[in-house]
C-alpha cells in the first residue's frame, strides 16, 4: 500500500512538470510555424507581421520619413503607416547571408512623393486603343489585297 502512495505522490509532482514542458514545446512550435508562414509570404514578395513587428516597422518608417525631410523638405512618404506595407507593399529583395553571418535582410519598396503632387489629379478623358482588334483588321485587309493580286 505504501508503494501506491509513493507512486501517487510521484505522479502528482511529475504532472505539473510535464504540463509545463508541453506548454513550452507548444510555444516553440508556434514560433516555428509563424517563422515558416513569414518566409512563405516573403517568397511571394509580401511582408509578414510574423517577421517584422508592427511597432518596429512603424518606428523605422518614422525615422525614414524624418531622414527624407532633412535631405529634401518637399519629399514625403506616400504611405507613412504600416498597414500598406503588410497588405499591398512589395518586397524588393531579401538576403540571408550578409558578411558571413546568418542575417536576414529585407528590402521593401517605400514610395515617395513631393508635397506639390499630393493633390489628386483629374482625368479629363480616357481613350482606349483596341490593339488586337486593329491588328486583326489590318491582317484581314492585307490578306484580301493578296487575294486580289
Amino acid at each position: 500500500m505504501q508503494n501506491l502512495r509513493i507512486e501517487d505522490y510521484t505522479a502528482q509532482r511529475l504532472i505539473p512538470v510535464v504540463v509545463e514542458e508541453l506548454g513550452a514545446l507548444i510555444g516553440q512550435m508556434h514560433e516555428v510555424e509563424s517563422f515558416y508562414m513569414a518566409l512563405k509570404d516573403l517568397a511571394l514578395g509580401r511582408l509578414s507581421h510574423h517577421l517584422i513587428e508592427t511597432e518596429l516597422l512603424q518606428d523605422n518608417l518614422d525615422i525614414l520619413a524624418e531622414n527624407i525631410k532633412t535631405h529634401n523638405p518637399q519629399a514625403k512618404l506616400v504611405y507613412p503607416y504600416v498597414h500598406y506595407y503588410y497588405t499591398q507593399g512589395r518586397v524588393a529583395s531579401a538576403m540571408h547571408k550578409f558578411r558571413d553571418e546568418n542575417t536576414l535582410i529585407i528590402i521593401i519598396h517605400v514610395p515617395l512623393t513631393i508635397e506639390d503632387l499630393e493633390a489628386p489629379m483629374s482625368i479629363f478623358r480616357c481613350t482606349y486603343f483596341p490593339c488586337f482588334h486593329l491588328m486583326m483588321n489590318s491582317i484581314i485587309r492585307f490578306l484580301q489585297r493578296l487575294q486580289n493580286l
